[in-house]
């Protein structure tokens, strides 16, 4: 780079060891969330930070280890937090962990989407830590709600994190102040959720569901392909996965799949459409049946929390995936998921929510966790153990949107 004529050099300097790590650590977190794992080259973190590559494979040996310290260190921020809030007062706690989900809105994309390039010994690494900072905020949770049964302990405390990490998937903003306490206002209300349905403690360590029922499957080749690319998308990621990996899954030669797809990229799209048709549907039909807005979001509630939990691999790919569609196809998608969340928001506003902003931005953003805590627990296998899930999912999402009007 610096051979060629009038490119810009970035002035090399010298910096403490801490100090640069946590600069390379910064502008890798960055440059993977808004580019990909994939589209990112060390040489580029080592020019944003301004130092040769050879230097910076000082630090990180790989590229995957490079990532798997970015994410750890994002993890680290919140496990602080819980630590430091430890038998403090609730509001404040909450508080502080909506300030840092903002600084580290990256987090969610990193690990629900960029870690799938790790291998599974550092995944898991990855995944004890923030087991851990979940089950320490679950104790917190426990405090705060005496004899709460242990399976809905878990829950809220993994959807609290669901809701921290939600903006990563958007670019929604509030001023800082206004966002902090909406996002400290939902952590509140999941913890403060009432107990639905017969959640008992005596109900714990039962087996998980499978993230899809089995049925007796569409007597379609075309289907088959769709749905055994999706769960290999979901199980391995889309990069990691081939046209031959594909035909194995449906027990034909991989070029056979060509017959019915034009390539892999086909067959994402063909999941994303699914996804977003399915939904469009869902949203008109509530639409159109129900007697009023407040009949009307419930409606779409219970069908976006019944379409999630028996197609978690598809929300898996849907959340993880997309990035690798075409650009057109990308857009599509961004829209569709744009539209959904408007509908949600629209119904909202119609019922008319007493002593909150009615402001759209933070309309959007109630959705968008709401969304995002359906979607994880959906693809959290031992979470589904959970008696009467879905009817408790229909109350969280629905507090989460219109809080403090409560779900009837």
């Amino acid at each position: 780079m610096g051979g060629e004529q009038g490119a810009v050099v970035r002035p090399r300097s010298r910096q403490p060891s801490h100090v640069r790590q946590a600069q390379i650590l910064a502008a890798s977190i960055k440059q993977f969330h808004a580019r990909g794992f994939a589209s990112v080259a060390m040489s580029a973190i080592a020019d944003e930070v301004g130092i040769r590559p050879s230097a910076l494979y000082r630090y990180y040996p790989s590229k995957n280890a490079l990532l798997a310290a970015a994410t750890a260190r994002q993890f680290g921020v919140f496990a602080d937090v819980v630590a430091a809030g430890d038998g403090g007062p609730a509001a404040q706690l909450f508080e502080t962990l909506a300030a840092a989900s903002l600084d580290s809105r990256e987090l969610g994309v990193l690990w629900q989407r960029e870690c799938r390039n790790l291998g599974e010994e550092q995944r898991a690494q990855l995944r004890a830590q923030l087991v851990d900072t979940v089950t320490r905020f679950g104790r917190t949770v426990s405090a705060l709600r005496p004899g709460l049964p242990e399976p809905m302990v878990e829950l809220l405390a993994w959807s609290v994190f669901s809701v921290l990490h939600s903006s990563s998937y958007h670019r929604l903003q509030l001023p800082r102040p206004d966002h902090v306490g909406l996002l400290a206002e939902l952590v509140e209300t999941v913890v403060g959720l009432p107990v639905v349905g017969g959640a008992s403690a005596d109900d714990a360590g039962g087996e998980p569901d499978s993230k899809e029922p089995p049925g007796i499957g569409m007597r379609s080749r075309r289907e088959a392909i769709l749905r055994a690319a999706v769960r290999l998308f979901a199980q391995r990621g889309y990069g990691a996965v081939s046209i031959d990996d594909i035909g194995a899954g449906v027990g034909i030669a991989g070029p056979s799949i060509y017959n019915h797809y034009t390539s892999k990229d086909e067959i994402l799209a063909a999941a994303s459409v699914r996804c977003i048709e399915v939904l469009r549907f869902e949203m008109a039909r509530a639409c159109t049946q129900a007697a009023d807005e407040r009949t009307a979001l419930e409606l779409v509630v219970r069908s976006y929390v019944g379409f999630a939990l028996t197609n978690g691999d598809l929300i898996d790919v849907v959340v993880g995936e997309t990035a690798h569609l075409p650009a057109a196809q990308r857009a599509a998608a961004g829209q569709a998921h744009k539209e959904y969340v408007d509908g949600c928001v629209s119904l909202a506003e119609g019922i008319g929510r007493s002593g909150t902003s009615t402001d759209p931005t933070a309309g959007r953003i109630r959705v968008e966790a709401a969304l995002t805590v359906v979607n994880d627990l959906a693809r959290t296998p031992h979470l589904r153990a959970v008696p009467d899930l879905p009817r408790i999912l229909e109350h969280l999402v629905l507090a989460l949107i219109t809080h403090p009007t409560p779900p009837r």
